[in-house]
């Protein structure tokens, strides 16, 4: 096996969780109710946490890990299904043959599935061979799970209204896609009688460039997430603070990869590059420009409207209010409206 793969799996899982775990909590705090959503929500944190375990079995190499996540794998694939009935029962609501545009063996089907597939990988686990071959039994499940998570996601997309595709296409072609790479590796293994390690090890990058598309369609479909109120003064602080987190994390990459790469100059180059990201992180924090930039990013993209009128009101009638005379009231409204802008000058 080529040594690499350890390291390559950590990335691969630990970007996966990672992402899941944030768009988690992008559909917690747009929370507005509905079983679509809560489905929705369970489906991606446990997606989060089956990554999460995978991560910890590529770090410390501990065969139960590997079996706690291939377990959570299958009860990941239940909340998907759950996700994807609900979605189909919403798109063939209302029609005439909506009867038989749900086949009722949809749901003791995917149940099934899953407790079959639970089962066999408490087998595994356990070392029993009765009464079939538990590993064997497991792959022709882990197959079976992502055929019929192909066929619901057909049946979601045929069966949803032509003026309704838009919204659908970005999850569709989404989890179609984890399906099919799935769908290979169990295929695969069940062929070779053993994990491919290349392909298990880059499955995690697989789902988690799934989880754009997934949020597309969540901007496009706006009963899918929850209707919690959120400061914008958090969302833009939590923001900065996820972005300078991530920031340090590529500083960190870059003095890892030069201390080991750059020879007898190894260390030294590693002080020199993370003082200079150090530097160039409080830079940009007190960049007046560059947090004008993000709040129009947060703005933009985590508010329907672009501004918080009330404090924005509130700002603008105290600035007109703060000279108390009438000698600059001219000077004042064009800071105002600067200020409100982000305008320097």
């Amino acid at each position: 096996m080529n040594p690499n793969l350890p390291t390559v799996a950590a990335w691969s899982y630990g970007l996966a969780a990672a992402a899941y775990a944030a768009y988690a909590l992008y559909l917690g705090f747009g929370w507005r109710g509905g079983v679509r959503g809560l489905a929705l929500a369970a489906a991606v944190s446990i997606t989060a946490l089956w990554g999460l375990v995978d991560l910890v079995f590529a770090l410390t190499q501990d065969s139960a890990f590997y079996e706690t996540g291939a377990a959570i794998d299958v009860i990941r694939m239940g909340a998907w299904y759950a996700f994807l009935l609900l979605l189909a029962q919403s798109a063939t609501a209302g029609t005439p043959d909506a009867a038989l545009r749900r086949p009722s063996w949809f749901i003791p089907l995917a149940a099934a599935l899953v407790v079959i597939g639970v089962g066999a990988q408490l087998a595994v686990a356990m070392r029993l061979a009765f009464p079939a071959d538990a590993l064997r039994l497991s792959l022709f499940d882990g197959i079976a799970l992502n055929v019929f998570g192909l066929v619901l996601v057909e049946q979601v997309f045929r069966n949803t209204p032509e003026d309704a595709r838009w919204n659908m296409k970005p999850i569709c072609l989404g989890l179609a896609a984890a399906f099919t790479f799935d769908l290979y590796l169990f295929a695969d293994a069940l062929l070779f009688g053993r994990i491919d390690a290349d392909a298990w090890s880059v499955r995690g990058f697989v789902h988690a460039l799934v989880v754009p598309l997934l949020v597309l369609s969540t901007t496009r479909n706006r009963d899918w997430t929850f209707g919690v109120a959120l400061s914008r003064r958090v969302v833009f602080h939590s923001t900065a603070l996820v972005a300078s987190g991530i920031y340090l994390l590529f500083i960190a990459g870059a003095g890892y990869y030069v201390r080991y790469f750059g020879g007898n100059w190894g260390r030294a180059l590693q002080v020199a590059v993370i003082f200079a990201g150090l530097l160039a992180l409080g830079a940009m924090a007190f960049s007046g420009a560059l947090r004008a930039k993000l709040r129009v990013i947060v703005s933009k993209h985590f508010f329907s409207y672009r501004y918080d009128y009330r404090d924005e009101w509130l700002r603008f009638t105290q600035a007109l209010s703060a000279r108390g005379g009438q000698r600059e009231l001219g000077q004042d409204v064009i800071k105002g409206l600067a200020n409100l802008l982000e305008s320097p000058a």
